[in-house]
């Protein structure tokens, strides 16, 4: 039996090659990190040469596909009738398109000890974790979560807003706004804002 794993912000999709050494049957077995929250697709090809792929099809000449669910985490599959020396497993999601995407960043209300940054994020079609890093240098230091974190699985913006409280006076600051899901974290664009004297 092959089993494979794939772990939580693993980048998808991802292809796994498989030598078949005479074998005319074979079982898999996948597993999704804990964490996973999305669902994943295996899907089978064949080739001669370990390169070019052809996609496996059954007697109705349907392609081979595994749903590996996010509520179990596991599933497998028996494919019999093997005669090409590799394997192709691809792996993809059906649900949970993309990493985040994140835009419009901007600041409001600034005060001497205060502002308000807001922002849209893309969650890409699976729950998404939003957070701002801030602080005086690009290293930033600090983070606060956003207001409507997490948000829900969707493919559409979604409007997120952070208060920063207790900043210093005439300093400039640095943030970038950070968005995670299953399929990855993604990082905002270095923004700045200057607070009042």
């Amino acid at each position: 039996m092959f089993n494979a794993h794939i772990q939580y912000g693993e980048s998808l999709p991802k292809t796994v090659t498989i030598p078949n050494p005479g074998r005319t049957s074979r079982s898999f077995m996948f597993h999704l990190d804990e964490d996973f929250d999305v669902d994943a697709v295996a899907t089978f090809n064949w080739s001669h040469d370990g390169t070019n792929m052809v996609p496996l099809t059954d007697s109705t000449g349907t392609a081979v596909t595994l749903t590996i669910p996010s509520t179990t985490k596991q599933a497998g599959i028996m494919l019999t009738d093997l005669v090409a020396p590799f394997i192709h497993i691809v792996f993809t999601h059906e649900s949970g398109t993309a990493k985040p995407v994140i835009t419009e960043e901007a600041e409001t209300d600034i005060t001497d000890t205060s502002a308000t940054v807001s922002g849209t994020v893309n969650p890409g079609g699976s729950a998404t974790d939003v957070i701002i890093e801030y602080g005086q240098t690009t290293s930033y230091g600090d983070s606060v979560d956003a207001t409507e974190s997490p948000l829900t699985a969707g493919t559409s913006g979604a409007s997120v807003s952070f208060a920063l409280a207790e900043l210093s006076p005439s300093t400039t600051y640095h943030y970038r706004i950070v968005a995670a899901n299953a399929l990855g974290t993604t990082n905002g664009t270095d923004q700045t804002f200057t607070t009042l004297e």
